[in-house]
Parts: C-alpha cells; sequence; structure tokens
C-alpha cells in the first residue's frame, strides 16, 4: 500500500518564509554597511588627496596665463565657506560651500628683504588678481572642490560637545620669497575672494591685502594646528565624524594625517 504524499504545513511553510526574510535583511543590512562604510572612507581619503593637491601645486609652479616678468607665483590660497562663486551665484545657503583654491602672486624679490613668509609676501603686494585696464583677471584658473557622497567638512567639536558647524576660514599655502620653505597658515575669517573680483570692476584690487594686519584680527594669519572633521552625515551629530589634521608648521603633504576614531577633538570623547 502507497503511503500518501505529504506536504508542508502552513506552520513550515510560514518558519521557511521568517527565516529567508531573516537572512535577506541581514545580508542587505550589510552590504549597505559595507556600502556606507566604503564611500566613508572614499570621502575621507578624496579630502586628504586634494589637500596633499595643492601642496603638490605649491611645489609644482605652473603659470600657465597670468603674471608678469616681474611677478611670481609663491604659493596658494584655498577658502573654505565664499559665499558667491566667480558668476555672481549664491552658493549653497545651508551647508558645505565650494572649496575654492586660488593662485597667489607676488613681486620678484630683489631686495635683501628679511621676516616670516607672510610679512614679506605683503611688501612684495601679494595678490590673487593681476589688475589690468578691463578689471582683474584671476592667475591661472581658480579650482573647486566639494567632499564626496554629500559629506561634509565641519568644525572641530567646542565646549558642549559636537559641532556641525560647516569648516570656514582662509589657508595660505606659501613659498618663503627669500628661503623658499613652504609655510602653511591659517585665518578664521574666509576670504570673499570671488565676491570681491566680481564687483570690483575696473578699479585696482587686492582680496588678500590684509594679510598680516595687526588692526584685523580676523584676517590675521598665523602658523597652527588645523583640525578639519570630515562628517558623512552632515544633519546628523553622530560620532562618525573623522578629524583630518594639518599639523602645526606643515611644509609638504606629510604634514597631512588622518587621526583615529574617537581622538577627542571632532567627537566626544
Amino acid at each position: 500500500m502507497k503511503k500518501a504524499k505529504r506536504g508542508f504545513t502552513l506552520i513550515e511553510v510560514a518558519l521557511f518564509l521568517v527565516i529567508t526574510g531573516a537572512l535577506f535583511v541581514g545580508v542587505t543590512v550589510g552590504v549597505q554597511n559595507s556600502i556606507y562604510q566604503q564611500r566613508y572612507t572614499d570621502t575621507v581619503q578624496n579630502f586628504v588627496e586634494f589637500l596633499r593637491g595643492v601642496y603638490s601645486g605649491v611645489y609644482n609652479v605652473q603659470n600657465t596665463e597670468g603674471g608678469k616678468s616681474e611677478q611670481a607665483i609663491y604659493g596658494k590660497m584655498i577658502t573654505f565657506g565664499e559665499e558667491y562663486n566667480l558668476a555672481g551665484e549664491k552658493n549653497t545657503e545651508d551647508g558645505q560651500k565650494p572649496i575654492y583654491v586660488y593662485n597667489v602672486i607676488g613681486e620678484i624679490n630683489e631686495e635683501n628683504t628679511s621676516g616670516n613668509a607672510i610679512k614679506i609676501l605683503k611688501e612684495l603686494k601679494a595678490n590673487i588678481v593681476i589688475n589690468t585696464e578691463s578689471g582683474p583677471r584671476l592667475v591661472g584658473v581658480a579650482e573647486s572642490y566639494m567632499p564626496r557622497w554629500s559629506a561634509e567638512i565641519q568644525k572641530p567639536r567646542g565646549e558642549e560637545g559636537n559641532s556641525n558647524s560647516p569648516f570656514t576660514g582662509t589657508i595660505l599655502i606659501v613659498r618663503h620669497p627669500v628661503s623658499g620653505i613652504v609655510y602653511t597658515y591659517y585665518s578664521g575669517g574666509t576670504i570673499q575672494a570671488n565676491n570681491i573680483i566680481r564687483t570690483a570692476g575696473t578699479q585696482d584690487i587686492n582680496p588678500l591685502s590684509g594679510i598680516g594686519a595687526e588692526d584685523d584680527a580676523e584676517f590675521k594669519f598665523s602658523e597652527m594646528q588645523i583640525d578639519f572633521c570630515v562628517n558623512p552625515y552632515p544633519e546628523e551629530n553622530n560620532a562618525l565624524r573623522r578629524d583630518v589634521r594639518l599639523v602645526q608648521g606643515a611644509t609638504n603633504s606629510s604634514g597631512i594625517e588622518i587621526m583615529p576614531d574617537n581622538d577627542g577633538v571632532c567627537n566626544k570623547e
């Protein structure tokens, strides 16, 4: 006598679906987390490569279109938080604005001047534009950079904990006109270079005229440690912010460091 074929019960089918669903969710979440982590790592590394590229540009000067014979390119200026682009369009209202990089030009140093790089560059009328009859023209082309995957470069945490404020300020990476040594300076004030150039008309301008100014603390440049907090989720106050540091006295790209997680600068200790 043949035995009757036995199918799956409703309970067995339900258990199969539950287990299969749980496995699917687990695999999906794992893959998604892996993608997020890879994107985050890529964002941090890409920002580091951007900074390294600026230092490379300081050492390997390419005067493609700007500059008279009696002038020289001494380095780069990086601005964080400019309100306008060169077309006069307002950058995003909230969050990270494009980061701009300009060439810094100055007169040829022909005298036995002394002092730090900022002092001498000021004496050499350091500028990021060439003043022409038709108005100021940038030395070369201004580069712009935005972090990948909608991440944001933010300020270090303050006394009250983490900060979601976008990083602002101006960085000068310049060669000393006498010794040729590269120096890195920071100012908490953002030089609104694009807006200054756009609204200047035909008058002579110098967006760097305030460098080293004793009477304007906002634009007083100094050598100091600079910490950039890379946040993959700008709207969240989380512990995922990674500290990319420019050490004080950095003279080349070796002064750029990716700090360990929870180092206390970007996240709560």
